[in-house]
């Protein structure tokens, strides 16, 4: 497996602007700020599948050399290229 950048499990508590990010002190949501929580989250799951898709892509360029030297099998690179953007 090709590990790359994680997509948090929980809501994102910091903002872009070192904020909240949705949360107060208190636990009631700041109004305007869960848009910015759901930007966020979005731009996060869009750079990860850029990234998968970039170390895919570059997984299919390797010869059998540099798969041999980074402990794959072909096939194992092929299964790997060919998974969805979205799976991990």
């Amino acid at each position: 497996m090709i590990t790359g950048l994680m997509v948090p499990s929980q809501p994102v508590r910091g903002g872009p602007r070192g904020g909240g990010g949705g949360y107060s002190g208190g636990g009631a949501a700041v109004p305007g700020s869960s848009l910015l929580t759901i930007l966020h989250c979005w731009r996060t799951a869009f750079k990860l599948a850029c990234e998968r898709h970039r170390q895919r892509k570059q997984l299919m360029e390797m010869d059998d050399r540099q798969l041999k030297d980074i402990g794959i099998t072909p096939e194992e690179a092929e299964q790997e290229a060919r998974k969805p953007i979205w799976k991990d």
